[in-house]
């Protein structure tokens, strides 16, 4: 998973007329943490949440979603929309220090997790996340008059102020 995580920011580097190690620089070292989600059914979803809205703190998110319920759901424009599980297939988030590196050019979307009222649902997700000590900013090529650097970031500040911030989920990541 590592590996597909390495690829992918090569991948969104490349796509910013970058060269392939350039976001991978600007994030430093990454760690994996695991999260296994396990939703029972609730009988009555309207009264519960799977996740609250959040996005995702690090590098990039691999979300395997383990059976065909639908749950997650992605805040666009105001709404938001169901993600349909494909068997095999990864669903992938960048995260918020990418967000930093490209100067806003990639998005950290806000998303949530919902529960169904008969089914269970599973996902396992990876993230890859920076050490606490880790400043991010903008990659200095993608800086300009028209799109001035937003400010830097050290990870473990961000990590904390969004854990105590009631609208977001403080998951606890055990290394």
């Amino acid at each position: 998973m590592k590996k597909l995580a390495e690829k992918l920011l090569e991948c969104l580097s490349i796509n910013l007329g970058l060269a392939p190690n350039a976001l991978k620089d600007a994030l430093g070292e990454l760690h994996q943490d695991l999260l296994i989600n396990h939703y029972p059914p609730c009988p009555n979803p309207s009264v519960a949440i799977g996740a609250n809205k959040h996005t995702d703190l690090g590098g990039v998110t691999c979300l395997w979603q383990l059976d065909d319920v639908v749950g997650l759901q992605v805040l666009k424009d105001g709404e938001w929309y169901p993600v349909h599980p494909k068997p095999g297939a990864y669903i992938i988030n960048v995260a918020d220090m990418v967000e930093v590196a490209s100067n806003g050019i990639y998005k950290s979307i806000q998303h949530r997790a919902v529960v169904n009222p008969a089914k269970r649902r599973v996902s396992i997700a990876a993230f890859y996340d920076l050490h606490p000590d880790a400043v991010v900013k903008p990659i200095p090529e993608l800086v300009s008059e028209e799109r001035p650097a937003c400010p830097a970031v050290r990870f473990g500040d961000h990590a904390m102020k969004l854990a105590i911030e009631t609208d977001k989920v403080g998951l606890k990541v055990v290394n």
